[in-house]
């Protein structure tokens, strides 16, 4: 499995967009808060390196553990594809389709049919 798969599998990327951007948005109220409060000069520049240092911890972190609806979890590996059910006749396990119109009248049904055929 590529590097790129299991970073995006484990949310690496997610983490690190949102850490640049809470990272952004602290940094201008850290800006307002040092004008407006007569803060000293070096206030700015403590926000900036907790915000670096907390980068690359943040992204490990979310290497390593996962939100679950359950709570924090370790994030465990795939199996390898040999080890997988659908590996015996080369079939994915999401490649089942359900082609029908989807109304008001039906969509729940359509759901009952999708959660009986994963479960």
């Amino acid at each position: 499995m590529s590097l790129f798969i299991e970073l995006r599998r484990r949310n690496v990327f997610r983490i690190a967009g949102i850490y640049a951007v809470v990272g952004w948005v602290l940094m201008q109220v850290a800006g307002t808060l040092e004008a407006s409060l007569n803060l000293p000069e070096w206030f700015d520049s403590v926000i900036t390196a907790g915000l670096l240092i907390g980068y690359p911890i943040a992204l490990l972190l979310s290497w390593v553990f996962e939100m679950t609806p359950e709570g924090v979890k370790r994030t465990e590996d795939l199996p390898n594809d040999t080890e997988s059910p659908a590996a015996e006749n080369n079939a994915h396990l999401w490649s089942q389709t359900f082609d029908r119109k989807l109304t008001t009248e039906n969509i729940f049904a359509v759901q009952g049919d999708m959660i009986s055929a994963i479960a």
